[in-house]
């Protein structure tokens, strides 16, 4: 009985690292995807003012 005890608890044991190493993953992976979408606003605004610049800048030389 004792050597099934055994077995058993390293078969619990090896789960319980797995199911660690999941959540882990998990955890990170929804880490990304706020940082994804943060980055994608960041980068989104950047445009727009590239764009209001670049219309600035042709409004500009059409009166020069």
């Amino acid at each position: 009985m004792k050597k099934r005890e055994i077995e058993l608890q390293a078969r619990l044991d090896e789960a319980e690292t797995q199911l660690k190493d999941r959540e882990i993953t998990i955890e990170k992976s929804g880490s990304i995807a706020d940082a994804a979408m943060q980055l994608s606003g960041v980068f989104q605004a950047a445009q727009e003012a590239a764009d209001t610049y670049l219309k600035s800048i042709k409004a500009t030389a059409r009166h020069v």
